[in-house]
Order: C-alpha cells, then sequence, then structure tokens
C-alpha cells in the first residue's frame, strides 16, 4: 500500500530530519560556546591591555609631571639667582657713584649758596642806596636834615652743610617778600 509506505518514508524522514536538527543544534552549540569562549578571552585580554596601558600611561605621567616640577623649580632658581646677581650689581653701581653724587651736590649747593651770597651783597647795596634816596627825597620835600641810611643786614657765607632749604624762598605767585610797590612819579609829594 502506498500509504503505508508513504507513511514509513515519512517518518523515516521525520526521524533523519530530527537527528539531523539534533546534530545542527549541537553543533551550532559548540559553535556557539566556542566564539563565546574566544570573545571572552578577547575581552579578557582588551581588559588587561587596557589595565597594563592605564598604569604606563599613569607612569609616564607622574614621571612627566615630576619632570616638568623640577624643570620649572630649576628656572625659578635661574631666575631668581639671576635677580639676585642683578641687584647686587645695581647696589655696586649705586654704591660706587654715590660718594660721586654726594660730591656734585655738595658742590653745586656750595656753588649756589656763593652765588645766593653775591646776589644778596648786590641787593642789599642796591637797597641802601634806594634807603639813601628815599631818606635823601624825605628830607628835601620836608627840609629836615639827612639821616643816615641803616646798616645792611650781615650775609652769610654758604656751605654744603649750612645752605638752607631754599623751597620756601618763593611764596606764592613767585614774589619774594609783600612789599609795597612805588610806581614812578606816582610817590607823595609834600
Amino acid at each position: 500500500m502506498p500509504t503505508r509506505e508513504a507513511m514509513r518514508s515519512l517518518g523515516e524522514d521525520i526521524i533523519s530530519s530530527f537527528e539531523l536538527r539534533i546534530n545542527g543544534i549541537g553543533g551550532i552549540k559548540e559553535t556557539v560556546t566556542t566564539d563565546l569562549e574566544e570573545t571572552r578571552n578577547f575581552l579578557k585580554q582588551l581588559q588587561n591591555s587596557k589595565e597594563s596601558m592605564a598604569k604606563e600611561l599613569h607612569a609616564d605621567l607622574d614621571q612627566h609631571t615630576a619632570d616638568l616640577k623640577e624643570a620649572v623649580a630649576s628656572e625659578m632658581k635661574g631666575f631668581e639667582d639671576s635677580r639676585t646677581d642683578m641687584a647686587e650689581k645695581l647696589q655696586d653701581e649705586l654704591s660706587k657713584h654715590k660718594a660721586h653724587l654726594q660730591h656734585s651736590v655738595g658742590a653745586l649747593l656750595k656753588g649756589f649758596g656763593v652765588e645766593l651770597g653775591e646776589v644778596r651783597t648786590t641787593l642789599d647795596g642796591g637797597q641802601d642806596e634806594w634807603r639813601k634816596l628815599l631818606s635823601t627825597m624825605h628830607s628835601k620835600r620836608s627840609g629836615a636834615t639827612v639821616a643816615k641810611p641803616p646798616k645792611a643786614a650781615k650775609t652769610t657765607e654758604f656751605t654744603a652743610e649750612t645752605t638752607p632749604d631754599f623751597a620756601g624762598l618763593f611764596k606764592a605767585g613767585g614774589k619774594r617778600h609783600s612789599s609795597k610797590k612805588v610806581k614812578a612819579g606816582k610817590g607823595k609829594s609834600h
């Protein structure tokens, strides 16, 4: 009977396909297990490599940081040494020129004091003459006898040590004294 043969053939085909599927699934399982094991090994190697590289990078970074700190400290010491040397040289130059400057300023002040004394003498002489003129004119106008003019103040010789502070010599507006101005032709007449 053809149905029996067909059923047997169908049964054999089902059994053989079942065995083929079971064998195929077993092969797939082995392949998946092998791939899984290889992937795990690869990931483990990758992790080990990453940890090893991280350690190397940390060590390199630590070394570079230490080298950088040492280089900066060396540069700073060089700058400090250079600054100290320059300060010492400038101090030496200043001390060498200090005596010369003191002598120059002292001589300048002494010369100024001498010139100031000469100017005072000249002004005192002019002031004496002016007093004589005023006294004479006053006596002529009033008919009185001529009085002797007062003596001029004694002038002082200035040295570098005795030179006064000239900062207050001139008052506001550049005037030396507050004295009355007499214009020519505007004086009193008696």
